[in-house]
């Protein structure tokens, strides 16, 4: 998941690519069928939505690691 902007503390963070990590969330590798499969179908709930991420944290790759919602 990409997102162009996070909420970090009280400020805002802006960068053109960020990657982000979805908390509690257990997914096949992307290297695999089954991975590619659910990458697929997450990028169908979640195109043309708003989503909010709510950091918690970075990852030892630089990650951002988020609760990922679906603003309705």
């Amino acid at each position: 998941m990409r997102v162009d902007r996070y909420r970090k503390s009280n400020t805002w963070s802006y960068k053109a690519v960020e990657h982000i990590r979805i908390a509690d969330s257990d997914a096949p590798e992307l290297g695999t069928p089954e991975g590619i499969n659910a990458k697929n179908e997450l990028e169908e709930d979640l195109l043309c939505k708003v989503v909010v991420c709510i950091v918690h944290a970075r990852d030892d790759y630089g990650r951002v690691i988020a609760t990922v919602k679906i603003r309705r």
